[in-house]
């Protein structure tokens, strides 16, 4: 027995000494293929598999982000299916963790922190799925990487990367202000207020543009604003405004297709569901609307819009806060795990895999943690609240450090822009505030141990206190 623990010891002490010899993009290959093993070769849910549809067809909506459907339609030129989308999220985030973390640490302790990060079940579980949020933020990362880059070309890569990221999402402008105001230079000399106000001008710039390319994109609209936010808006308003006859409604909501047709105002609260607010247009036995299906409807959806939710601004208010709450994980706790670990939509699973042409297995390694991601997804690590609080917390501490003060700003004006956004409470459109966080603790503790940077951070020095110029003394 003692013979087996010494060659049990001799074996661990080898392979320490093997890992410490790494090469970082040694470590950083090593620690894509341990993620390759949960998520290859990428889950699909309901909206990955009308993403890939329209990139087939071409016939590019605006329900979903049309540079997405673009994106994957050239990818599909080289390799069909998830796995080619898998690759540039996953490989995005972790190349661009790695690059922002080198501007704390050095380079081998920065790539093994960029694979932790991308192993961290709250954060790996989202970028397994081919969504809009996961290729949001492994642009978002990437970008940020190279917006601290010495040499104008890679910061301007790093500005063009933001600005695909904010294609991704409708609501990506607010996680970049923060990034390209305070990170973003033109000259390496840059001071005061001349510096942050280049840094507005290029947000205001990939803000425009990015809301112009998509338009350009798009091949045909879907009306995405009428045929859900506005009609569960009105809802939700309904639910906590006082009490309206049918005679105060039906003058509101003319024009609108409602399916009740009395106690208009009790409908509504029956329709309404803050743990899936969707059920106002989608569940057949508890809906409120049908889908405007021409012009004038959808004029007459905006004007109850003003009228209902513009009329009865507390009422929106206290909706708009309890879907937050459920968002960061504050309300009822949801009884089944947020991951998603399906290959297909598993509302259709085979008939989404005929539609995507792509029907997948997992192997017994990938079964063993999918299961165990499943009950961790029942844990408190998947509550966004802490990691709201967290980012709180921690940025006082970050004043002195323009990169994590960064980070976490963009983390926590993302996450409260949700409060006017978010459809509903889905864990995954907290991720950004979720990568930030473990990002900004991991830059804050390698400056707090005093670590040497592989790469220096440009214009290093305090994230605010600089806004007027340096200081003489």
């Amino acid at each position: 027995m003692d013979g087996v623990l010494r060659w049990l010891g001799v074996r661990a002490r080898a392979i320490g000494r093997w890992i410490v010899q790494l090469q970082s993009r040694a470590i950083l290959l090593i620690g894509w293929l341990v993620f390759l093993e949960y998520a290859y070769p990428g889950y699909m849910s309901y909206d990955s598999i009308q993403q890939l549809g329209e990139a087939r067809s071409g016939r590019f909506g605006d329900w979903h982000p049309p540079a997405m459907a673009a994106l994957w339609r050239l990818i599909e030129l080289v390799v069909a299916g998830p796995v080619g989308m898998l690759v540039i999220q996953s490989g995005c985030f972790l190349i661009g963790a790695y690059l922002v973390l080198m501007r704390a640490m050095s380079t081998r302790a920065a790539a093994v922190c960029a694979s932790c990060l991308l192993w961290f079940p709250p954060i790996g579980v989202v970028m397994a799925v081919i969504w809009k949020d996961s290729q949001m933020a492994g642009f978002l990362m990437l970008g940020t990487g190279l917006l601290c880059a010495a040499a104008r070309r890679d910061r301007l890569l790093g500005v063009a990367l933001l600005l695909l990221a904010s294609m991704m999402r409708h609501n990506a402008f607010t996680m970049t202000f923060p990034l390209v105001v305070l990170l973003f230079v033109w000259r390496l000399d840059s001071r005061g207020w001349r510096r942050y106000a280049v840094g507005l001008a290029v947000w205001v710039a990939i803000t425009g543009m990015g809301a112009l390319f998509s338009s350009r994109l798009t091949r045909h609209h879907d009306y995405t604003w009428y045929r859900s936010s506005a009609l569960i808006d009105i809802v939700g308003t309904l639910n906590y405004a006082e009490p309206i006859s049918d005679e105060q409604l039906r003058p509101l909501l003319e024009g609108v297709r409602v399916i009740p047709t009395h106690d208009l105002q009790q409908a509504a609260r029956r329709a309404y569901n803050p743990a899936w607010t969707f059920d106002v247009i989608w569940n057949m036995e508890r809906r409120f609307f049908d889908d405007p299906a021409n012009k004038p409807q959808r004029l007459a959806v905006v004007r109850a819009w003003k009228k209902i939710v513009l009329g009865h601004p507390y009422a929106f208010l206290t909706y708009r806060a309890e879907i937050f709450l459920h968002l960061l994980g504050l309300g009822p706790k949801p009884p089944d795990s947020p991951i998603y670990v399906g290959f297909s939509d598993l509302q259709d699973p085979f008939g989404s895999a005929q539609r995507a042409l792509h029907l997948a297995s997992a192997s017994r390694i990938q079964q063993k943690m999918q299961l165990g991601m499943l009950r961790l997804g029942l844990s408190s690590l998947f509550h966004p609240y802490l990691y709201a609080l967290l980012a709180i917390l921690l940025l006082p501490f970050s004043l002195r450090d323009r990169l994590s003060f960064a980070l976490l700003a963009s983390g926590l004006v993302g996450e409260a822009a949700l409060y006017f956004v978010a459809p509903t409470g889905d864990y995954r459109y907290s991720i950004w505030l979720v990568i930030v966080d473990a990002a900004a603790v991991m830059i804050l503790i390698a400056r707090r141990a005093g670590a040497t940077p592989a790469v220096p951070m440009l214009g290093a020095g305090r994230a605010i206190s600089d806004a007027t110029g340096p200081r003489r003394r």
